[in-house]
């Protein structure tokens, strides 16, 4: 603290040189780290009493420049955090030492708000230690998504920052990536984790950008995505990083009846009063089977889906009532109020044959599907073979697996493909850079002629393979698209103007979309 106070006065001169800065910057740290080891798992609310100073903490509030501390139990410095899944560290040197605040999600957590992450939230901050009043130091955790400076004495200083630490400790978790595996092979036991995540405080003033992962993955994989958004100054103070994480094993219509219900819910906690036109402009980015997912958001189903699958009205199907109603609320649907954009990255929109090869349907035998699910199949084989769409008989139980709803094969799609897009979308794609036109080329799982949409306002073409999410192509494209998405009206300024065209079938002439071959 002595070595704090006596570098204070350079550190904030007018023009501070390097070795001013680095020299106060290297005090804090000390300080920070001890003070961290002495209330490890405890809040930070009380003063840090030593023989000669009283180092006092701003209490901080949601939502400002400052960083709340009453539920503090963690300040790591940024630079312990080893970067392996980002690209490239987004960091920026200043006044104060760039860290990662965090609290774990304990009961209290959980109780107050379902949509904190499961490992808690890890959270960029710059801790700066005030040394005006000597012996009375007083420290700040400055939320470095609000601020990125702060004045001292008249003078604007920057801050050091580093948003990349943050999102390794918060999506680098060990229960992320098991989550994955277990959430394919028993979706039952993870049903109850299903829902959207927040990796930050909610702000009502911010759009939400809510990533949804793939089949037999986890949101890990949106950490480059997310890491050049938090780059980037403009889209950081306009747009809130949200994940939806699901068991990829459950079947597509009934995981998009989760996605759909968890943003409601999302929406009624924060916005009861419908005042928040941050949160009727959403983007959704869905990769792969997250895609369709994203799909079945921006879509009004019609009876198209429920065909997919039946012969017969609802009221017909000779089924326990609660499984028929179950099945009524994922395939009967209106597209989603608040959603009015959606990236597709590399999403099969006809399917993908690897969902055929014998190795993958013998692999789907070991999926446990929640027995209200795995009761629907039993329910099915009782009834007459003529309520059923006669394509379902090249499945088992009925195609209720989720990788079922991936072949090119199963009618779901055809139904998808017959319902029009209602907001603009984009498509990234993958390509290997085999020989041959783009018509034929694809990611290795997804063919082009599978992921391309005519209806699409661009289209990326990226070199990589299907898992292309943590490519810098497909951040970039994602980054482009954010950025246009600020310049455009939102839905509800489209459905008040006059020139506003028709909404297309998913199928029909498009105007040509702008592509970008990466």
């Amino acid at each position: 603290m002595q070595e704090a106070e006596a570098a204070w006065p350079a550190a904030v001169a007018r023009h501070p040189r390097p070795e001013d800065l680095d020299r106060y910057n290297r005090a804090v740290a000390e300080v920070l780290e001890t003070i961290q080891d002495a209330r490890l798992g405890v809040p930070w609310n009380e003063p840090f009493v030593t023989p000669s100073h009283t180092l006092s903490f701003t209490p901080g509030a949601k939502n400002t420049p400052q960083r709340e501390i009453y539920n503090l139990t963690e300040a790591i410095p940024a630079a312990d955090v080893k970067i392996r899944n980002a690209r490239r560290r987004v960091a920026s040197p200043g006044l104060g030492v760039a860290c990662v605040t965090t609290r774990g999600r304990d009961t209290q957590v959980v109780n107050t708000s379902q949509f904190v992450p499961l490992n808690g939230r890890w959270l960029p901050a710059t801790f700066v230690i005030d040394c005006s009043t000597p012996g009375k130091p007083v420290g700040t955790f400055f939320n470095t998504i609000q601020a990125s400076s702060t004045v001292i004495n008249g003078r604007t200083h920057a801050l050091a920052t580093d948003f990349t630490a943050g999102l390794e400790l918060s999506l680098g978790s060990g229960f992320l990536r098991k989550f994955a595996l277990s959430g394919l092979l028993k979706p039952a036991a993870n049903l109850q984790h299903t829902g959207l995540y927040f990796t930050e405080a909610f702000d009502p003033k911010r759009i939400p950008v809510i990533m949804v992962h793939g089949l037999a993955s986890d949101p890990h994989i949106w950490q480059n995505p997310m890491n050049e958004i938090l780059a980037d100054p403009v889209l950081r103070d306009r747009y809130q990083l949200w994940y939806f994480l699901y068991p990829t094993g459950m079947p597509v219509p009934a995981t998009a009846m989760r996605l759909r219900e968890s943003l409601d819910a999302a929406i009624r906690t924060f916005d009861p009063e419908g005042n928040a036109a941050a949160l009727r402009d959403v983007v959704l980015v869905g990769h792969s089977m997250g895609g369709l997912l994203s799909r079945m958001q921006v879509i009004d189903s019609g009876r198209d889906l429920w065909s997919s699958y039946f012969t017969v009205p609802p009221e017909n199907l000779w089924i326990d009532p609660r499984r028929r109603e179950m099945l009524k609320e994922s395939l009967f649907f209106e597209r989603s109020p608040y959603v009015d954009r959606a990236i597709f990255v590399a999403t099969p929109h006809r399917g993908s044959e690897i969902a055929d090869f014998s190795i993958v349907r013998w692999a789907v035998n070991f999926i446990r599907l929640p027995l209200d699910v795995a009761g629907l199949a039993t329910e099915f084989a009782q009834l007459d073979v003529s309520f059923f769409n006669p394509a379902l008989q090249k499945f088992d139980a009925f195609g209720t697996r989720s990788v079922d709803n991936l072949s090119p094969q199963h009618p779901l799609l055809d139904g998808l493909n017959r319902r029009p897009l209602t907001v603009p979308h984009h498509s990234i794609i993958g390509n290997r850079g085999k020989p041959g036109p783009l018509e034929a080329s694809s990611d290795g799982v997804v063919p082009y002629t599978s992921a391309h949409l005519r209806t699409a306002a661009s289209e990326a073409i990226v070199p990589a393979p299907h898992s292309c999410v943590q490519e810098p192509e497909v951040a970039a494209e994602i980054v482009r698209i954010l950025h246009a998405h600020l310049k455009a009206p939102t839905t509800s300024a489209r459905q008040a103007s006059p020139r506003r065209a028709p909404a297309r079938q998913a199928d029909s002439p498009p105007r040509r979309p702008t592509r970008s071959r990466s």
